[in-house]
């Protein structure tokens, strides 16, 4: 008999086992969350939350729903530094580990959720995003929590599961798009597995128009506003799905981004395996598997398909398949009970070195291993050192966009002179124009433009940000200039001007010229 074994059963020890595993998570998600500065998206984030009128009309997030913008706008109240605003994240993330331990209860046992509440607990990916100003742990808690209501409904009919299940369900849409994928994995489970069940096919049609309709007054803002502007931008900024790109799905899932190379070759057979052995120990419970694989292969199959002709593939927009890909995971672990103390053993030692990664700020792979995760660049310093020095007859142009948004963040208005630099198809980007427009900024299109711009002015700033850089935040030599022509407007400054101060940090470059 196992170690675990004999500790879970006693029921007695349930409760305190399940609150040790909520601490663990809850410490793992704290530690060094305010330490590093808020990246782009995080900026714009925080940027986009001060008028909640703009937030419901769709004009402030750019292409994004607005339940999280709403929820941040109310939790700003209680401050705006690093740590408060990223906060919010962290709760949504804890809450998800109670959650999860309540479906695997509700599917096996509470010795299964405790499992479960332990791989989500320790998951590297959950933990990357509780620490960020993002929806990314909102929408996997609101996944999960529909995928709870809807076993139970399984299980035992009633209008209160349905009522909870369609406010779930709406609040997901609401939160992320990527959450008409799940509706789809869902109906996708009704109609193949349950089709013979009559009057769960009468209320489910009932609760799906009932979405709909909740839905429906957000859905003209989604194709009026949202739509152009987050296919331009994906389609632009993502690589096209394939099957590599599932390989490190799996992987990012499990191991994270941080992970290297060895320990996740290693990892994602080790985890397909358990992941495998997971499927078999729920055949006498197909209901479930089936919809747990519905909700784990179906988005991301999906998202696969759109792909090929539109390069919308990230990990982060399939972070709820994580969820239901842990639960598998975890009935792998419980059905092999015997070894489930080496198995969890060898799962923590293979979680170490991603998660001292996260911490220290290391990559450890190539940019295709962690699509969408990136460095965290030190604009809060670099920001107060332009402050600091900064004269009333001086500019400030930016290489990208990259550093002017938390740049706009971080000034709070103080500083007007403010330029960036884009490339002339940039120009076109609805969502590009509109990220500029949430700040002070200009746009600077040609070198002509930038001449002109230039020559009222005594100093100038130059805040060189790429992000394209090594894995421990440096910017590669052969990448030091985001696009032409700031190379162009570099030479420029140097052929006309005198440096009269340069600040390096991890990606970032300062450069202040002087015209005198």
């Amino acid at each position: 008999m196992s170690f675990i074994k004999k500790l879970l059963q006693n029921r007695k020890n349930h409760i305190p086992i399940l609150l040790l595993l909520l601490l663990l998570g809850m410490v793992l998600r704290l530690y060094r969350l305010g330490f590093f500065s808020l990246w782009f998206d995080e900026a714009l984030c925080a940027i986009q939350i001060a008028s909640l009128r703009q937030i419901w009309q769709g004009t402030a997030m750019g292409s994004l729903p607005p339940l999280y913008y709403i929820l941040l706008h109310f939790w700003s109240y209680i401050g705006e530094n690093e740590f408060i605003l990223r906060l919010l994240s962290t709760i949504f993330s804890l809450l998800s580990i109670y959650v999860i331990y309540a479906v695997g209860k509700v599917i096996v046992n509470k010795n299964m959720g405790l499992i479960c509440a332990l791989l989500l607990s320790i998951s590297p990916l959950h933990i990357y995003y509780s620490q960020e100003v993002k929806m990314y742990t909102l929408f996997p808690l609101l996944t999960i929590l529909s995928i709870l209501f809807l076993i139970k409904i399984l299980r035992a009919d009633s209008l209160s599961l349905w009522i909870l299940f369609i406010i779930t369900t709406v609040l997901s849409l609401y939160t992320h798009y990527f959450a008409l994928f799940n509706i789809f994995a869902e109906n996708i489970f009704i109609f193949f597995f349950q089709k013979d069940n009559r009057k769960l096919i009468k209320k489910w049609f009932v609760a799906q128009c009932t979405i709909i309709l909740l839905f429906l007054p957000w859905i003209h803002i989604l194709i009026s506003q949202h739509l152009e502007q987050t296919l331009t931008f994906t389609s632009e900024a993502m690589p096209k799905g394939d099957l590599k790109a599932v390989f490190m799905t799996f992987k990012n899932f499990t191991v994270g981004y941080h992970a290297s190379k060895p320990v996740y070759l290693f990892a994602v057979p080790f985890f397909f395996l358990l992941f495998t052995c997971g499927i078999y120990s729920l055949k006498n419970s197909r209901r479930e598997l089936y919809l747990l694989l519905c909700m784990t292969i179906i988005p991301i199959f999906i998202t696969l398909l759109f792909s090929q002709k539109l390069n919308i593939y990230m990990d982060r927009f399939l972070i709820s398949s994580s969820l239901t890909c842990y639960i598998i995971v975890a009935c792998g672990i419980y059905y092999l009970r015997r070894q489930q103390l080496i198995l969890i053993t060898i799962i923590s030692f293979l979680l170490i070195s991603p998660l001292r990664n996260h911490y220290l700020n290391i990559f450890p792979t190539s940019k295709e291993a962690h699509f969408g995760a990136h460095h965290k660049i030190n604009y809060r310093d670099a920001t107060n050192f332009i402050i600091d020095n900064f004269r009333e007859a001086d500019i400030i142009i930016h290489s990208c966009l990259a550093s002017y948004v938390p740049f706009e963040y971080y000034s709070q208005g103080k500083i007007e002179n403010n330029f960036v630099v884009l490339k002339q198809k940039d120009v076109k980007s609805k969502l590009k124009k509109f990220w500029i427009s949430k700040g002070s900024g200009k746009m600077l299109t040609n070198i002509d433009n930038i001449k002109q711009t230039i020559q009222v002015y005594r100093r100038i700033w130059l805040v060189l940000a790429q992000w394209h850089i090594d894995n421990i935040g440096n910017i590669p030599l052969e990448k030091r200039y985001p696009n032409r022509l700031t190379a162009e407007l570099k030479n420029l400054l140097d052929n006309n001007c005198v440096m009269i101060a340069y600040k390096e940090f991890a990606g970032l470059r300062i450069y202040l010229y002087s015209r005198d």
